[in-house]
């Protein structure tokens, strides 16, 4: 979730390499965690320093406006392949 020089990571886990290939070979997979991550872009674009405890209150603002949409992307959900009735122009 972004907001102005803001940047919030809900924890979340992610597919990464742990083993790079070499000469053809296949390296491999592994998952990683990331736990609740709060950056500065302007200050810290490499995002290397989680400021999630010096700034509490921008935590909770980001996850309040990210449990908003994902509200809002649930409550328009449709099925795949399919379009909302009068969403099409002829």
């Amino acid at each position: 979730m972004r907001s102005g020089p803001w940047k919030l990571h809900l924890p979340h886990s992610y597919l990464t390499i742990a083993r790079p290939g070499l000469d053809g070979s296949r390296g491999s997979e592994a998952w990683a965690d990331l736990p609740l991550s709060l950056f500065h872009l302007e200050a810290d674009p490499g995002e290397r320093m989680n400021l999630v405890e010096q700034y509490p209150d921008v935590v909770n603002q980001l996850t309040i406006a990210a449990a908003a949409f994902d509200a809002d992307i649930k409550r328009n959900q449709r099925p795949s392949g399919q379009l909302l009735p009068g969403t099409v122009k002829a």
